[in-house]
């Protein structure tokens, strides 16, 4: 791994277990063996740390529901795979999707506002999908931005579950997990 990609990995764990506002720059190089003058050789200061992690998220939630939308015909197997899409993230990149989740209102201008434009642009195609989904079910009458945030919801814990996270049979979790939330979305 190189030392920029360490230094990343380890502000996201310092973030994700103190929070961005108390973690400092002299404590993502004490867990990477670095000085901190020798840490600014490879990155600008904490924002930049921050900016990295959230938009790294947010290009692998970009990048997945491009393939959802490239792959999948079945309206509903749409949904399924963007389901599967936010629970495999979750426990997949717990560390980042916290800090992303959780820490992102610390970006600075105007990378915040780029941040939030990348969410709702993100959200508008998760929601097209919904509704695609529910009009091809037989119900367009249920409100799919509820059913959306719902969704993402009953997904967001899943990524501070170190049981779910380590489970012996997780793709089993990850099947349960995802067909509760699909019959919550179109119903029986």
């Amino acid at each position: 791994m190189k030392k920029k990609d360490q230094i990343v990995h380890a502000a996201a764990k310092l973030f994700e277990e103190r929070g961005y506002a108390a973690s400092s720059m002299r404590d993502v190089a004490d867990s990477v063996n670095l000085t901190v003058s020798s840490l600014y050789n490879h990155i600008k200061g904490k924002d930049d740390l921050l900016r990295l992690i959230c938009f790294g998220n947010a290009e692998k939630f970009h990048d997945g529901i491009t393939k959802v939308e490239h792959a999948h015909q079945d309206h509903e197997e749409r949904m399924r795979a963007v389901v599967r899409l936010h629970i495999l993230m979750s426990l997949e990149h717990s560390t980042t999707v916290t800090v992303f989740n959780d820490e992102w209102r610390h970006l600075q201008e105007p990378h915040l506002s780029f941040f939030k434009e990348l969410r709702r642009s993100y959200e508008q195609r998760v929601l097209r999908i919904i509704k695609e989904g529910l009009i091809s079910c037989g119900k367009e009458d249920r409100d799919a931005r509820l059913l959306m945030y719902s969704m993402f919801s009953s997904i967001n814990w899943l990524h501070y579950s170190a049981f779910y996270r380590n489970h012996p049979d997780r793709e089993d979790v990850v099947r349960r997990l995802e067909t509760m939330i699909i019959r919550a979305i179109i119903g029986d």
